[in-house]
């Protein structure tokens, strides 16, 4: 398959990365936007000119009597109507970026969800085993307080009685 490629276009292709499925589609929606552009521009180009017919090629071409030239031209409303085919498939194409946009936001939103979920049910799980281990730490805490405090009292005492 690459055989078959320019070597400019080997250059392209090569160059070429794929980055995550987020950012593709993203920069596929921008080109979308811009080819988008591109047709509304024609279409309104071909409004405002307001002609029946109009030119699509001019041929230069050699015959017996000299040189000649052939013009093609086309009905405007064809033209247009093409144009307007063209922009409704980009359109389409937009749209379906959009959803898959979309949806890969939406996974992503699940997915943090279900995380949150069971990190809670791990916490649930930890903290029922740590429940049956008693923690007297605030006690003794409150009794070492209380011993200190009537230590101090005592030689408090002590000194006035002194």
């Amino acid at each position: 398959m690459l055989n078959e490629l320019s070597e400019e276009e080997r250059l392209l292709y090569n160059s070429c990365d794929i980055l995550d499925k987020k950012t593709e589609l993203k920069k596929q929606y921008k080109m979308l936007f811009v080819r988008e552009f591109r047709i509304t521009k024609r279409i309104e180009n071909l409004t405002q000119k307001n002609k029946e017919m109009t030119v699509e090629t001019i041929t230069k071409h050699d015959n017996l009597d000299g040189t000649g030239t052939s013009t093609h031209a086309t009905n405007t409303i064809n033209l247009i109507q093409k144009l307007d085919d063209s922009l409704s498939r980009i359109q389409e194409q937009k749209r379906k970026c959009i959803d898959s946009l979309h949806k890969i936001e939406t996974d992503d939103r699940r997915l943090e969800i279900e995380l949150i979920r069971l990190e809670r049910e791990a916490a649930k799980d930890g903290a029922s085993e740590n429940d049956n281990i008693t923690d007297n730490s605030f006690i003794e805490a409150l009794e070492n307080s209380v011993e200190s405090t009537w230590d101090d009292y005592d030689e408090q005492e002590e000194t006035e009685n002194e």
